[in-house]
Order: C-alpha cells, then structure tokens, then sequence
C-alpha cells in the first residue's frame, strides 16, 4: 500500500488494499469479501478520500543508497525516519521549522510523520494520534536522552529541516515508509514539505471507514481490559 500511494500519487489514480496479513489498517477490503467489495466498486459505490503526504528533498545525490542518484525530491505516505546507522548510539538531530530552530534531539532518532502515518512508527514512539482530517505534520524524536523531548504537531504547509550535527560520527540513515532510504552526512539538511499532491483512498463503507472505529477495531483504542474479560465470561 505504502508503495503504491508513492508510484501512483502524481498519476492521481486512486487505490484500495486488500488485507492478506493480520493488522491491515490501511487495506479496506477483508480477503473474504473481496468479491462483494469488487462488485460494489465496479456499480461505483464508493468515495474517494484524500490523504497528505510528505515531499523529501535529499541534500545532493546519495551515493550506497537505494535511491536513485538524484535530488529528485521522494515521496512518502506515512513518515520519514533519520536514525543513527549504529543502533547502540544516539544521534544528534537538528530539528527548525521554516528556518526557526525548536529542538537539538540527542536520540535515536526524529520522525516526521503524517496524520495517516501517526498510527504506526511514531505511535510506537509516544507520538499523538491523528485523525486523517487533520492538515497536521507531527515530529517524534525517538527515545531521546531528555525528559523535556516531546512530540509536537504543526500545521502542514511548514518547511521541516533535519541537520544531522553529529560532526564526528557516522552518517544518519533516512528512511522513507520504512522502504527507500538514503543518508545524511555531518551537517547535511534534509527538507520535509507537504507534497504538492494528495493520495486518493477509495472508502467504500462509512461504517468500515470510520477512522475511530478502525481504532478500536485494528488497535484496541480506548478498550478497557477488564471489559474483555467480562464479554468471555458471559
């Protein structure tokens, strides 16, 4: 799914998963309706849905990465994520928004994310949960050594630069919807925008679509234990 938001974004075709795994939070359509769902697709029964996305310009062309030897900026759906290449050390990430510096992060790492991606990595990490609705870009460090370190949220159309400071270490890894990746030498920027174009979901059910329901249904969101316990008993 992560792939295909990127590939087919700028064609602006839209796109429905299918889930063939266990969680599948993005995938609207269960394997075993398939048939039923792609009736319904075929009668046009169903909306589109407009996701924000994450634009990334590298410094200059990477060289040992994945990507390919250009500045051509990438896209990503859920989050970019700059950690250290050594998981037993911290780095140091310069975080400024529209030129204005916020934070110097001592961690692990920074995520930026999406309001679509605020349900995976950065959850994980302690970042808030965001309604897709929500214009919103959030940035998680990653077990920072600070207990004043704390995500914040600020409105999409900000410029977000990452500045790898960490003059003596190894270059940061970047990732992008834990995929495509590159790297940032000592002193290179990264730049994070909302990308010019959205991704089209298609939703077919309000019901299934309901992004609080989806919660409680694939993440267990605000389900008290000892309500579960009850509903096995009885």
């Amino acid at each position: 799914m992560l792939r295909a938001a990127r590939v087919l974004a700028h064609r602006q075709i839209p796109i429905v998963g299918v889930n063939q795994g266990k969680l599948g939070f993005l995938t609207r359509i269960e394997g075993d309706r398939l048939k039923s769902k792609l009736s319904q697709l075929i009668a046009g029964q169903f909306r589109l849905e407009s996701r924000l996305m994450l634009q990334v310009q590298f410094p200059a062309a990477q060289q040992q990465s994945s990507l390919p030897q250009t500045t051509t900026p990438v896209l990503a759906l859920n989050d970019v994520v700059v950690k250290n290449t050594n998981p037993c050390q911290m780095g140091s990430i310069e975080v400024r928004i529209n030129d204005t510096p916020i934070a110097v992060y001592d961690a692990d790492g920074v995520i930026v994310a999406t309001p679509t991606g605020s349900t995976a990595y950065t959850l994980s990490a302690g970042g808030p949960v965001i309604s897709p609705e929500v214009s919103a870009i959030v940035i998680t460090p990653i077990c920072p050594h600070s207990l004043s370190a704390k995500p914040v949220v600020v409105p999409a159309d900000k410029h977000i630069t990452l500045r790898a400071t960490n003059i003596n270490s190894r270059p940061l890894v970047v990732a992008m919807d834990g995929q495509e990746y590159g790297f940032l030498s000592p002193n290179d920027e990264l730049c994070i925008v909302q990308a010019p174009i959205p991704i089209q979901f298609v939703a077919l059910e309000p019901d299934e679509e309901n992004f609080y329901l989806l919660l409680q249904r694939k993440l267990h969101w605000g389900m008290n234990p000892r309500w579960k316990s009850a509903d096995q008993k009885s």
